[in-house]
């Protein structure tokens, strides 16, 4: 840049010229695009510095334009001095429109990073807060499951100790393997009823069996001899030769009705026999 304002003015009477013609403000721009190169020259420039940047930079611009059209009206400078200011002019205004959209992204970047901090603050909090809720949720199936060692958890809560929760979850893991083995068991025994096969219906004991066969066979023997009987006939002599010892037995018929009753019958019959006839007539 400094070159650029050094190269139009290559002689003293001309600077003398260019002194008398121009204005303090102009004098003051390029003082200024010869100082510009200094002030920045090697540095990084913040985001808070790119508006100052663009704006100088956009303030030599129209120092390089304002000392072209003089030049021109003048016509103090050859061809290639104007060629050579048109293509600084076009770097610097190309170097303003670069620095401009630095600063646009450097403000969106700020943004986008303002709405992921809020984001991230909104999200730290939903979990929190879901890990609240968990954390009831546990307690509260805790306290309906096992009612003591909801107690004891709720004695170790607040404690900062890890030696302090060793005990306890001991005794959990005591209980969780007891639980399981227990498990197994119901599942082997269930498993076991599932295979055997149905069980046969009562017996009924030996003595009640025998007292109603015996009984059976009773009945049977004596219906077999009344039948027997009710077909023997009377024998009126005797199966032997010799005397009976028992007298003739006396049989009375019994005659109801008009008529009379009728004297007693002597009939043979076998000594072991009494039989009592009843007869009745309409």
């Amino acid at each position: 840049m400094s070159e650029s304002v050094g190269c139009g003015s290559t002689t003293e009477d001309e600077t003398e010229t260019v002194h008398v013609g121009v204005s303090s403000s102009t004098i003051n721009d390029v003082q200024f695009a010869s100082n510009i190169d200094m002030r920045y020259g090697g540095q990084y420039l913040t985001p808070e510095q790119l508006p100052e940047f663009c704006n100088q930079l956009h303030h030599l611009v129209e120092v390089i334009r304002n000392i072209q059209s003089y030049a021109k009206v003048t016509g103090e400078y050859p061809r290639e001095l104007e060629r050579r200011l048109d293509r600084e002019a076009r770097e610097v205004a190309a170097l303003v429109a670069e620095a401009r959209h630095a600063r646009e992204a450097a403000s969106r970047a700020r943004l986008q990073r303002r709405a992921l901090r809020a984001e991230r603050a909104r999200v730290l909090l939903d979990l929190a807060k879901l890990r609240d809720t968990e954390i009831r949720e546990l307690e509260s199936s805790v306290r309906a499951l096992d009612r003591k060692l909801y107690k004891s958890w709720e004695a170790l809560r607040d404690r900062n100790d890890l030696a302090a929760f060793e005990p306890l979850l001991e005794e959990v893991r005591n209980k969780q393997a007891a639980l399981e083995c227990l498990i197994r068991l119901i599942e082997n025994r269930k498993a076991c009823i599932g295979r055997a096969p149905a069980p046969a219906p009562h017996a009924l004991p030996m003595s009640t069996k025998e007292g109603g066969i015996h009984k059976r066979q009773d009945s049977r023997r004596a219906s077999k001899r009344r039948r027997k009987e009710a077909a023997r006939e009377p024998r009126s002599v005797p199966l032997s030769l010799e005397a009976s010892h028992h007298n003739p037995q006396q049989v009375t018929l019994y005659i109801q009705g008009s008529g009379a009753a009728v004297g007693p019958l002597e009939l043979p019959s076998r000594p072991s026999v009494r039989d009592i006839l009843f007869f009745s007539i309409d």
